[in-house]
C-alpha cells in the first residue's frame, strides 16, 4: 500500500499508461475501420447500367487491406480490473479476425470469415424479415431533395444541444452515406446524397440519440474500450438505434421494409449468386433499390454470382427484437446506453457499477 507522493506517482504513471494503450487501440480501430476497407471501388452506378442492360453481374474490386502492424497495446501494463482486461483482450481477438478477413476480400473464405464476426440470420430473423417484406410490399420510397449539408446541420446541432463533442464532415468517396466513426471522433456524410424530411428526423435519433450518446456515456468511463467499442457491440448497437426509432414515432414504414430486406437479403446471399437475390428482392422494390440491397449484401465478394454475403446487417432484424426481450424481462435500460457494448456486456457492467468503478448518474439516457 502506498500513501502520499508515491501513490500519487504511481497513480500518474497508470494514468499515462491507460492512455497510450487507449492511443494504440484508436489506432488499431482507425487503421481496420470497416466502410474503406468493405467498400468496392466500382462505379456501382455503371455497374447497375451494365446489370439491368445486359445482366452482367458486379465483379467488385477493392483497396489494397489495410496494414496494421502489432496488435501488442502494451495491455500488460493497463491497471484495471480483471473483467476489463478480458473486455480488451476480447476486442484485440476481435480485431485480428478483422484483418483477417480484410485479407480475404474477394475470396471464397470472406462469408465464413464474416459469418465467424456477426454470425448470420437464423429462422426467427428469416421470418420476421419476409412478413415485414410481404406486409410493406407496396409501400413506395419517399422522395428525397434535401441536401446532406441540411442532415450535416441538423446533426451538428443535435450533438451541440447534448454537449457531444464529435464533427460532422463530409467524404465523397464513402459507399454509404452515414458513418459514426467513435475512433476518429467524428459522423462522415456522403456530401452527394439527398433526403426527405422524415429521413433526418430519424437520422438525428439514430445517429446521434443513440450512437453518438453511447460515444459520450463510454467517454464517462475509466477506459476509453466503452467509448470506442467492445468486441461484438454492433448488434446491440444498431438493435437499440432502429428499437429508439420505433419508440419515438421515427420509424416509417419504407425504412422498415429496407431494413428487413437487408436481413431477408443476406439469407439469400448466403445460398445464391446476385442476379437471384435481385429477382427475389424485385417483388418489393424498384430496380433501384433492389440493386441497392444485393450490391450491398454482395460486398466483400469478387465475383458476384457466386453464393456469398457480407452478414451483418441482418442485426437491424434481431437487434431490435433483443432489445425488446431485454426490456421485457425487466433488465435495467440504462445499462444499455452505458456505452459501445455489446448485449453480452452489460453484466459487466453492473459489476462495475457495484463495485464504484463508474457511475451511471453520469450518462445521459432518452
Amino acid at each position: 500500500m502506498f500513501s502520499g507522493r508515491e501513490g500519487d506517482v504511481l497513480s500518474t504513471q497508470a494514468a499515462r499508461a491507460a492512455r497510450a494503450i487507449d492511443g494504440r487501440l484508436r489506432d488499431l480501430l482507425v487503421r481496420l475501420e470497416l466502410g474503406p476497407s468493405i467498400s468496392p471501388v466500382n462505379d456501382l452506378a455503371f455497374e447497375r447500367q451494365q446489370f439491368l442492360r445486359h445482366g452482367r453481374e458486379p465483379r467488385f474490386r477493392y483497396r489494397a487491406p489495410p496494414e496494421v502492424g502489432s496488435f501488442d497495446i502494451g495491455l500488460r501494463d493497463l491497471d484495471a480490473p480483471a473483467p476489463v482486461l478480458e473486455l480488451y483482450e476480447e476486442k484485440l481477438e476481435e480485431l485480428r479476425k478483422y484483418e483477417r478477413m480484410f485479407r480475404l476480400l474477394g475470396s471464397d473464405d470472406f462469408t465464413a470469415m464474416s459469418v465467424e464476426l456477426y454470425r448470420a440470420p437464423n429462422a426467427t430473423d428469416i421470418n420476421t424479415a419476409r412478413a415485414t417484406l410481404e406486409r410493406l410490399a407496396d409501400v413506395a420510397p419517399l422522395e428525397y431533395c434535401i441536401p446532406a449539408q441540411e442532415l450535416g446541420r441538423r446533426l451538428q446541432a443535435r450533438l451541440g444541444e447534448l454537449g457531444i463533442p464529435l464533427r460532422v464532415e463530409f467524404d465523397a468517396e464513402m459507399g454509404t452515406t452515414v458513418s459514426v466513426e467513435a475512433a476518429a471522433g467524428r459522423i462522415k456524410l456522403n456530401p452527394d446524397a439527398r433526403y426527405s424530411e422524415p429521413h433526418i428526423a430519424r437520422l438525428v435519433v439514430h445517429e446521434v440519440d443513440v450512437h453518438a450518446l453511447r460515444i459520450q456515456n463510454g467517454l464517462q468511463c475509466p477506459w476509453a474500450l466503452f467509448s470506442l467499442g467492445a468486441a461484438g457491440y454492433r448488434e446491440l448497437e444498431e438493435g437499440l438505434a432502429v428499437y429508439h426509432e420505433d419508440v419515438t414515432g421515427h420509424l416509417y414504414d419504407f425504412q422498415a421494409k429496407n431494413y428487413a430486406a437487408r436481413c431477408y437479403a443476406i439469407h439469400l446471399a448466403l445460398s445464391h449468386g446476385f442476379a437471384d437475390v435481385f429477382e427475389a428482392l424485385q417483388c418489393y422494390f424498384d430496380d433501384a433499390h433492389a440493386f441497392r440491397h444485393a450490391a450491398r449484401v454482395k460486398r466483400g465478394l469478387r465475383d458476384t454470382s457466386r453464393p456469398g454475403a457480407l452478414t451483418k446487417d441482418y442485426h437491424y432484424v434481431s437487434g431490435p427484437r433483443r432489445v425488446r426481450e431485454y426490456l421485457d424481462a425487466g433488465e435495467d435500460r440504462r445499462l444499455l446506453f452505458g456505452g459501445k457494448i455489446g448485449f453480452h456486456h452489460t453484466e459487466v457492467l453492473a459489476g462495475l457499477i457495484a463495485r464504484g468503478a463508474i457511475d451511471p448518474e453520469r450518462w445521459m439516457v432518452p
